[in-house]
Order: structure tokens, then C-alpha cells, then sequence
């Protein structure tokens, strides 16, 4: 009976530690939204009037492979950048305002769909208005998309996938290499992730 007391203990004791992590891992950090607020400032010259539609969930892909060879050839990573932002890109996480922006921010979730509703055929593409209709009611240009960011051990680099979508046709991802200077992050390198 103790034995089998022991044993569920135990067991309870594992799976609570393992759900914690996800939880812990899940949940964006301050430091990851310093990294997404410089890094949309240096690629939105009119960061201070503009609106930005981002969607809620995050960009989750992991890098395997030759993805990993690619990406780490041509931005120069070492391997603890490419394992912290896989770490962290196992599951979407959900991305809260808390970004340091003057641009209005409005963050979409499943309900971006009612809008953005995907053309079945080709005439349909040809017909489709959903980009306008899109464009219309948020008053900008494209849908942004944020991965997590992957961070090397000292965080002095940073990883991280933007992508922007204005049409079923028209959007990129890009694997950003940033840099922590003077307490701010300045973009190193880039390398598509993505295109439509």
C-alpha cells in the first residue's frame, strides 16, 4: 500500500513538473517582446502612425535537418541559438500586447478567418475580396506573424520569424539575426524562412 502511495506520488510529482515547463516555456517573456518591439521599429519607418494586425498565436516551426545547416550557414549561428529557438517553437504560444510600440496594435485570432477566407478555386482567387475587406477594416496593409524568439546563452543574439501576408499570394517569412547593443536590438542578418 505505502509503495503504491509512493508511486502515485511520484508520478503526480512528474507529470506536474512537465506541465509546468510547457506552461513556463509557453509563456513569452519580457525579453522576447523587446526583441519583437526593436525589430518592428527598424522595419516600420511610420511605427508611430501606423496599425499593426498581428495574429495572436505564434509562428511554430522547429529547425531540422538541412533547415538547420541552411540557417546556420548563412546568418553564422551556433547551435545553442538553433536548439533555444527550437525549444521554444514546439508549441504556439500566444502573443500579448506588450510590445513597446507606438503603432495601434490589434491582435487577431480564429476570427481573422471569417475575413481571410481562402479561395477553393481559381476563379475564386480571381474574385476574391477578402485582402480588401481585410485592409479595410484594420486600415493597413498585411497580417504580421511573430515566431518565438531563440536566444544564444549569453542573450546577446537573437532569433526570431517575421512574416507579413497582404495577399493568398503575396507574403514572406524571414528569419531575423538580431544584436543587443546600448540595451537595444539591431538587426544583423536575414534569410527568407517562407514565401507565397
Amino acid at each position: 500500500m505505502i509503495i503504491k502511495v509512493i508511486q502515485s506520488s511520484v508520478i503526480f510529482l512528474l507529470v506536474s513538473l512537465a506541465t509546468n515547463h510547457c506552461i513556463a516555456q509557453s509563456t513569452i517573456n519580457a525579453e522576447e517582446y523587446e526583441v519583437y518591439s526593436d525589430l518592428i521599429k527598424s522595419l516600420d519607418e511610420d511605427n508611430e502612425t501606423s496599425n499593426l494586425v498581428i495574429k495572436k498565436q505564434t509562428y511554430s516551426e522547429i529547425l531540422e535537418g538541412i533547415a538547420v545547416k541552411y540557417i546556420t550557414k548563412k546568418l553564422s549561428l551556433d547551435t545553442k541559438i538553433i536548439e533555444d529557438y527550437n525549444k521554444r517553437n514546439r508549441l504556439e504560444s500566444e502573443i500579448q500586447n506588450q510590445f513597446k510600440l507606438k503603432s495601434k496594435i490589434t491582435l487577431v485570432g480564429d476570427e481573422i478567418q471569417e475575413i481571410l477566407k481562402r479561395p477553393q478555386t481559381e476563379n475564386d482567387l480571381i474574385e476574391a475580396k477578402s485582402w480588401e475587406n481585410f485592409r479595410q477594416k484594420y486600415q493597413t496593409f498585411s497580417l504580421l506573424t511573430l515566431s518565438r524568439v531563440g536566444f544564444n546563452q549569453e542573450k546577446t543574439k537573437a532569433l526570431v520569424v517575421y512574416g507579413y501576408q497582404s495577399d493568398w499570394l503575396g507574403g514572406e517569412g524571414i528569419f531575423y539575426l538580431l544584436t543587443k547593443k546600448n540595451n537595444s536590438w539591431k538587426i544583423k542578418k536575414k534569410v527568407r524562412a517562407w514565401i507565397s
